[in-house]
């Protein structure tokens, strides 16, 4: 890549990590507040059974599940085989997707208890719309959503391992990030902000894995 193409791509990726803040931070003051009172109106309606379990999807569970029964498998495999080259994909990409699991959960659980955002039920309840910082009380933990980190982070990875399902792997993540906000645990803001921070997470592991030599990718990603 030359140089000119570097600074493109870093201009590029500057306005929109800006766009995104920006949107951010207008959703907060403009939306939040009125979509929650709107579905608060829902609450105690199948809408809720239904939010909670797609939420299902938002946990690290299913995925560290599923990563440690491929690392198994594939181990076995690679012992069964003589640990040929050409079979130690599946092996990184089972690593990757521990690690895409647990990493943006882990980031979202910290940046929770750094940022200190009052839940909806808290608004509802006390009135309290605001930013407490370093609160060690679950009811200041919206800001960003973990459930959204998580499942845009797998969707980005699985994107990656299947390119012709990209949509459908985000068209899911973003349910689930509906569904948080269904169900009353977080604003529209905290899962813009948590499916940003998933998705960074994984192209920063993609990085990583590539300069270990890691690859789990046939072609580089395009984000």
């Amino acid at each position: 890549m030359s140089l000119k193409e570097e600074a493109d791509r870093t201009t590029l990726l500057a306005i929109g990590l800006f766009s995104v803040i920006a949107s951010i931070i207008m959703t907060i003051y403009l939306w939040d507040r009125p979509v929650e009172v709107v579905l608060r109106a829902q609450s105690g309606t199948s809408l809720l059974n239904v939010a909670e379990c797609i939420s299902v999807l938002g946990l690290p569970l299913p995925y560290v599940g599923l990563a440690v029964a491929f690392l198994l498998f594939w181990s076995m495999v690679l012992v069964n085989s003589g640990f040929k080259i050409v079979e130690r994909i599946f092996l990184y990409r089972a690593l990757f997707i521990l690690s895409g699991a647990i990493i943006p959960w882990l980031a979202a659980t910290g940046l929770q208890v750094l940022f200190g955002r009052a839940r909806p039920h808290v608004y509802f309840e006390r009135g309290i719309y605001a930013f407490h910082p370093l609160s060690l009380t679950p009811d200041f933990w919206s800001f960003p959503s973990s459930h959204s980190a998580v499942s845009a982070a797998m969707a980005a990875a699985f994107s990656g391992f299947l390119p012709s399902y990209r949509f459908t792997f985000f068209f899911v993540a973003t349910l689930v990030s509906a569904s948080r906000i269904a169900a009353g645990y977080h604003y529209m803001s905290d899962t813009i902000g948590g499916m940003l921070l998933g998705i960074a997470i994984i192209a920063g592991l993609l990085r990583g894995f590539d300069h270990f030599g890691m690859s789990v990718q046939s072609t580089r990603p395009r984000w």
